[in-house]
C-alpha cells in the first residue's frame, strides 16, 4: 500500500510487450530488467538497471568479434580473421592486465562455432566457420591448423559440439554427422558417422546433459552415447521433439534446459525452451510479430548468461536484442549508444573466465566484461520504460501528479513523457533531478499533468551514469 495519501501504485515492470495494436499496449523496457523481491520490501517488483561493460582490451583493428569460448579456464576469441587467447596478469597491487595472444588465422566471414575437449597432452579446440572452413588448436601445438584435408575430414562443416570426449560435426550440404576419435580433435575414422534420414534437413547440433540433439527444420532428434566402434551415438526411438531449429546460431544451453529459435511444421519462428522433452514457448506474440518479417532471420543468434542469481537468454536478430529473464518470465530490450545512434546491444559473445563474464564486441572488436558500471566502455547507457496504458473505463482521465520512488542521492535524473494517442506521439519531456550526492530518501515528483479524453501512456527515460533503479510509480489523481 502506498504511504502517499490517495496514491495509486501503477504497474511498471511488465517488460517488453509492444503490441501490433499500440492502443492495447506500447510497453517497452530498454536497459532495465524486472526484479522480483524475494522478501518483503517497499514493493514486490522493481526495475533494475542492466549491467554496464568495462573494457579490458582495446580493439585489435577495424574488426568485430565473431565468437568466443573458454577452454581450460582461459578465454579465446575470434576477432576479424585471427584467433586470440586472452591472458591475464595480476599485479602485486591486485590490478589486472589483459593481453591478446595471436594464435593464427581463421579465414572466412560471419560467426564461428567453437568446442573443446581434453586430451592427455592438453586441451584441444575445434573452430568452425559454417560452410567455409574448419580449424583446430591444441595447447600442446600452440598454433591454428586446418581440419579440412585431414584423413577422413574432406569437406566443410556447419556445426560442431563436444560431448563425452568427442568433437561431433555436421557436414555442410548433407545430413551426415560424424565425430573425432576419443580425446583427439585431429584424428578421424571413415566409419564414425551417421547419415540422418529421420528429418529432411539437419540445421544444427546441441549437447545437453550428456545427450546429443540433432536439430532439423521441423523436429529435434535425441541421441544417446552408447560407445563401441563406428558411430558412438544412437537414436532414441519414439522420443523426437516436434519442433525444429530456424537459425544455426540461434541455440544455447541454460542451467536446466536448452533454448532455440524455431518451430514445428508450418509454424512461424518462436523462442522455445526444452529439457529434452516437449518444448515450452517463451516468446510472446509481440516479439514474434516483429521478427517474422526480418529477411535475415537465418543470421539470428542466441547468447546465454547468468548474473546476480538471474539467468538470461539474449536473442539478437535484425536491429533488435531481446533478452528473456528465466527468473521473472519477462522480456526486455538491450541497446547500446554509438555516437548519436542507438543500436542493438553491442555484445556479440559471452564467455565466463577469470571470475567474469567476458564479452566480445559487435561494433569495433574491443573486449570487456559485464560490470556494475552504469556505462558501456565509458559511454552513458540510455534507459527507458513505457508502462501499460491506463484509462477510466471510457471516461475522462485526470492525472494530478506522479511520484517515482527510485534511487536518489546519486546525482541522477529522470525524464517523463506521456502519450494520449496510444503511443503514436509523445509530449515534451519533463526532467526531474533525483537528488545531488548524498541527498537520499526523497521522491521524484511531477505535478499539473493535466488530463486525457480516453487513456494515457507514460514513458520514463534517463541517460544518467548514476544509480537510477526504479522501485515504484505512484499516481495522485
Amino acid at each position: 500500500m502506498s504511504l502517499l495519501r490517495d496514491g495509486i501504485d501503477l504497474p511498471f515492470t511488465n517488460g517488453f510487450y509492444q503490441s501490433r495494436s499500440l492502443g492495447l499496449s506500447a510497453q517497452q523496457c530498454i536497459n532495465y530488467r524486472a526484479n522480483i523481491s524475494p522478501v518483503g520490501a517497499l514493493s514486490a517488483e522493481s526495475l533494475y538497471q542492466t549491467e554496464g561493460i568495462k573494457g579490458i582490451i582495446d580493439s585489435p583493428g577495424s574488426v568485430t568479434c565473431r565468437g568466443s569460448h573458454t577452454m581450460n579456464s582461459i578465454p579465446y576469441e575470434v576477432s576479424g580473421n585471427t584467433l586470440y587467447r586472452i591472458d591475464r596478469t595480476v599485479n602485486p597491487d591486485l590490478t589486472e592486465v589483459y593481453t591478446r595472444v595471436n594464435l593464427g588465422t581463421i579465414k572466412g566471414s560471419g560467426r564461428v562455432i567453437m568446442a573443446s575437449i581434453w586430451s592427455s597432452t592438453g586441451y584441444e579446440m575445434a573452430i568452425v566457420v559454417p560452410g567455409q572452413f574448419a580449424y583446430y588448436y591444441t595447447e600442446s601445438g600452440g598454433t591454428v591448423e586446418s581440419l579440412i584435408g585431414l584423413t577422413n575430414f574432406d569437406n566443410p562443416v556447419n556445426d560442431v559440439i563436444s560431448i563425452n570426449g568427442f568433437c561431433v560435426f555436421l557436414e555442410t550440404g548433407t545430413n551426415r554427422v560424424f565425430h573425432s576419435n576419443l580425446n583427439n580433435v585431429a584424428s578421424y575414422n571413415a566409419l564414425d558417422f551417421e547419415l540422418i534420414t529421420r528429418t529432411p534437413k539437419v540445421i544444427g547440433l546441441i549437447s545437453f546433459r550428456g545427450q546429443m540433439f540433432i536439430m532439423g527444420e521441423d523436429q529435434i532428434l535425441p541421441y544417446t552415447f552408447v560407445g563401441g566402434s563406428n558411430f558412438v551415438f544412437q537414436y532414441q526411438p519414439n522420443s523426437s521433439i516436434p519442433s525444429g531449429l530456424n537459425s544455426l546460431h540461434a541455440k544455447a544451453i541454460t542451467r536446466q534446459s536448452f533454448c532455440y529459435l524455431g518451430g514445428g511444421k508450418n509454424e512461424t519462428p518462436a523462442v522455445w525452451l526444452s529439457t529434452g522433452t516437449y518444448p515450452q514457448r517463451i516468446s510472446n506474440d509481440a516479439i514474434e510479430y516483429l521478427i517474422r518479417d526480418i529477411n535475415i532471420l537465418d543470421q539470428a543468434y542466441i547468447m546465454y548468461f547468468a548474473i546476480d542469481g538471474g539467468e538470461f537468454i539474449a536473442l539478437k536478430v535484425g536491429g533488435y536484442c531481446f533478452v528473456y529473464d528465466l527468473l521473472t518470465g519477462r522480456w526486455h530490450q538491450r541497446r547500446s549508444s554509438v555516437g548519436d545512434n542507438e543500436v542493438a546491444w553491442r555484445v556479440s559473445s559471452i564467455t565466463k573466465a577469470y571470475g567474469k563474464l567476458i564479452v566480445g564486441d559487435d561494433i569495433d572488436g574491443r573486449t570487456g566484461y559485464l560490470s556494475n558500471d552504469n556505462t558501456e566502455y565509458g559511454v552513458n547507457v540510455r534507459r527507458s520504460f513505457i508502462m501499460q496504458p491506463f484509462d477510466n473505463r471510457g471516461r475522462h482521465v485526470s492525472l494530478k501528479s506522479l511520484v517515482l520512488a527510485m534511487d536518489t542521492g546519486y546525482d541522477g535524473d529522470m525524464v517523463l513523457e506521456w502519450s494520449d494517442d496510444d503511443g503514436h506521439t509523445w509530449s515534451d519531456g519533463l526532467q526531474r533531478g533525483a537528488g545531488g550526492i548524498g541527498d537520499y530518501g526523497r521522491h521524484v515528483r511531477w505535478d499539473r499533468l493535466g488530463s486525457s479524453a480516453y487513456s494515457r501512456t507514460l514513458r520514463f527515460g534517463t541517460s544518467s551514469d548514476s544509480k537510477v533503479n526504479v522501485n515504484k510509480v505512484i499516481a495522485l489523481p
